[in-house]
């Protein structure tokens, strides 16, 4: 399969829009609707970017009653990212 055209939204700027979203939202975690939002990709290709973060291992994900999947920051990342309320929330 032949690569995409270069993002213009790296892998980081996505980890951080996770991060931004769950301190804004005052949520443990959020979706790729919402980070498709705030970086103006469709939520299709943010799925996409997210779940290979996740395969990376550079970003947490779990999907919920087979529809609905959620993204978090691996909390090794905390120290880059800030803390967010998954330090003290439990899913």
């Amino acid at each position: 399969s032949k690569p995409g055209p270069t993002p213009s939204v790296s892998d980081q700027e996505l980890i951080t829009a996770v991060s931004a979203a769950i301190n804004e939202d005052e949520a443990p975690v959020t979706t790729a609707q919402a980070i498709a939002n705030r970086v103006g990709y469709s939520r299709y290709e943010t799925s996409k970017r997210l779940n290979r973060l996740a395969e990376a291992e550079k970003l947490s994900r779990d999907r919920l009653n087979g529809n609905v999947v959620i993204y978090w920051p691996l909390i090794e990342s905390l120290a880059v990212h800030g803390p967010h309320r998954l330090a003290t929330t439990r899913l």
